[in-house]
């Protein structure tokens, strides 16, 4: 079974509705659980968020994954909801889904039903996909986190070829969810489909059919080089003669070799002795930050950047903090390669962990960095028009730019693979001070987008990873401030560190610095995904202030354009609580009631909010209790 591991499996992501369900951390869990796997090299995983039906069948045929992972709500009747073009919920039922993955069975192996109920629709997507999994109950969000985290784990072990990959996954996934001591562990169900003989089983079966001995069989080797031998002396009958005349052309191949060599241009001996770089990385255990030809580019700027691979070795030798370079080498690749299937290829056959590779095209030319091992999502790659590539101005800064995205993708490699976050931090730290004035021009677009990526970046390497610890990381949470504020002002379209910055004050009971925040989005771009939650957000510290009305407001604003959002109407019906506006509060609770349907699981969470907001206001219990009742 674990035949299946011999080539890149695509696992797509697929969550929709996420209201009150923590998807966003299954995903990362997921995501996590393939960096961390011993053979992740051979994982790729893409995500479809707000999944529709349609999107949900586009999803899967252009992307043609192997396994395919549903997260979000099941109802009893093990339909999944999904969102109409209005964004409403759209109940599919299993049928349908067996339908679809009918048609993508030749590639699909196994389909993961994160959602409670599911077992029913894994039952009739198991009489076309080899395994299915759904759950036969309601299952909570810790254990879906849970179960997936063991089941992504296992796929990365080594295994033997006997092993049944998926099966050894899903024992993995239950043991992940015992030892979380959740009472959930009976909840996922696997679903297989009749699979094919294996060939230890067939073989009897072929001695009974065709009644061939056993002696013949168990030496059916002997036999093909029986054959072949047969053959040879066939064709050649004079064996004396062969062999003189095997030997005669492997003294001419040595002889020659010297001739042949001193033929071969400069460039190509080059190629020749590269991998020494390489091989002298490899024995010293050194990480290898790999250079390719960059392909079209190096010609294009001739004039200003002659040996631009060499400015941008140059410049990345100095970006790397002093205390680590004795543990990086950089290699310089004579060959070119123009997408990343084909820098990853490279990468891993020279045994590279990260490969700066480029291409261009009639309009633009692009510089990429490619991490091989792990996933890096941000500053993996600078695109410039070619009207830019002819002024001076425009690219004096590059090589400083693309040593700051390579210094980044190694933070990220000590951060998640090494799990060195302080390494990880002094990396990157080090590398932006590096591309600040005096040394680059804060006036060219492309230092400040890159930098203002870069100081995000950063503030999330020294945010807690969980919500809450700043008071016991205050410095740490002092500095990821610090940062996420350079970064959106840097650029204001990086609309997250508004709100990163935002939410790290108000850990460190700064409301009125995270007010600023929130504000300063919501006047930029008032109507994004983003300005929605910095409004949200900003109600918080209104509450926090007791302006109660001032939450109202931003809440009524955010929760008319989220219709169907009901953890917006829970915040708004708790601020009309606290403002002792009960009769309003009702109304929205019934709002909430009608939003939730059977979604009991939703429903708890909020009743748990609602009786937490009860012992932090005994005042308003009696108030509090009526609203509850009508849920």
């Amino acid at each position: 079974m674990s035949m299946w591991l011999e080539k890149r499996q695509k696992i797509l992501i697929l969550s929709a509705i996420p209201h009150g369900l923590r998807l966003d951390r299954e995903i990362r869990e997921i995501e996590e659980a393939i960096h961390r796997a011993i053979r992740r090299e051979r994982f790729e995983v893409s995500i479809s968020t707000a999944v529709r039906p349609q999107d949900f069948r586009r999803a899967i045929a252009e992307k043609r994954p192997q396994i395919v992972h549903f997260c979000g709500h099941g109802m009893p009747d093990g339909s999944l909801l999904l969102e109409d073009d209005r964004g409403n919920n759209k109940s599919v039922q299993p049928e349908g889904l067996a339908a679809l993955f009918k048609l993508h069975a030749d590639y699909v192996n196994c389909v993961l039903i994160n959602a409670c109920y599911s077992v029913k629709t894994a039952e009739v997507i198991s009489e076309h996909i080899d395994y299915a999994i759904g759950m036969n109950q309601a299952i909570g969000d810790s254990a879906a986190i849970a179960f997936a985290q063991g089941f992504y784990d296992a796929l990365g072990y080594e295994s033997s070829v006997r092993e049944d990959v998926f099966q050894r996954a899903f024992n993995e996934g239950l043991v992940a969810i015992q030892l979380e001591n959740i009472s959930e562990g009976q909840i996922p169900v696997l679903k297989k489909k009749g699979l094919i003989q294996s060939a230890e089983k067939s073989i009897p079966r072929l001695q009974q059919t065709t009644n061939i001995p056993n002696s013949i069989i168990n030496d059916s080797h002997r036999i093909v080089s029986v054959i072949i031998t047969e053959k040879l002396d066939k064709l050649i009958p004079n064996k004396r003669q062969f062999y003189r005349w095997l030997i005669s052309t492997l003294v001419l191949l040595l002889v020659a070799s010297p001739m042949l060599i001193y033929r071969i241009p400069i460039a190509k001996k080059l190629r020749l002795v590269q991998p020494n770089c390489f091989e002298s990385a490899a024995k010293e255990k050194k990480l290898v930050v790999a250079i390719a030809k960059l392909k079209g580019i190096d010609s294009t700027l001739s004039r200003d950047y002659p040996f631009l691979s060499n400015e941008i070795d140059e410049q990345l030798t100095k970006h790397i903090i002093p205390n680590i370079r004795d543990r990086i080498t950089i290699c310089s690749v004579k060959d070119s390669v123009s997408s990343e299937m084909e820098a990853s290829n490279l990468g891993n056959k020279l045994g590279a962990a990260i490969i700066i590779w480029g291409r261009q095209t009639q309009v633009e030319f692009e510089i990429q960095v490619t991490t091989l091992k792990i996933k890096v999502a941000y500053l993996t790659s600078l695109s410039i028009p070619m009207q830019d590539a002819q002024n001076f101005e425009k690219i004096k800064d590059f090589p400083n730019i693309i040593a700051l995205m390579a210094t980044h993708a190694l933070s990220e490699i000590y951060n998640i693979q090494e799990k060195q976050n302080l390494v990880a931090r002094k990396i990157l730290e080090y590398s932006i001070k590096l591309t600040e004035p005096p040394n680059t021009d804060l006036e060219n677009k492309y230092v400040r987008i890159k930098l203002g990526i870069a100081n995000s970046r950063l503030g999330i390497l020294y945010s807690p990873m969980e919500e809450g610890d700043c008071p016991k990381y205050r410095q740490d949470c002092i500095y990821a401030a610090k940062f996420f504020q350079i970064s959106r002002k840097l650029d204001s379209r990086n609309e997250q560190a508004f709100i990163e910055e935002g939410n790290i004050q108000l850990e460190l009971g700064n409301s009125r610095e995270a007010e600023q925040a929130y504000s300063d989005l919501i006047r930029i771009n008032p109507e994004s995904e983003e300005g929605l939650i910095a409004r949200i957000n900003r109600a918080d510290t209104y509450l926090a202030q007791d302006n109660f009305q001032k939450a109202i407001a931003d809440l009524k604003f955010a929760c008319q354009r989220k219709p169907n959002d009901y953890e917006c109407l829970n915040y708004l019906g708790k601020a009309q609580i606290q403002a002792g506006d009960i009769q309003a509060a009702k109304k929205t609770y019934q709002q909430v009631k009608n939003t939730l349907g059977k979604d009991e699981a939703a429903k708890k969470e909020i009743i748990s909010t609602l009786n937490n907001l009860a012992r932090a206001r005994p005042q308003l219990q009696q108030e509090i209790q009526s609203i509850i009742s009508l849920l």
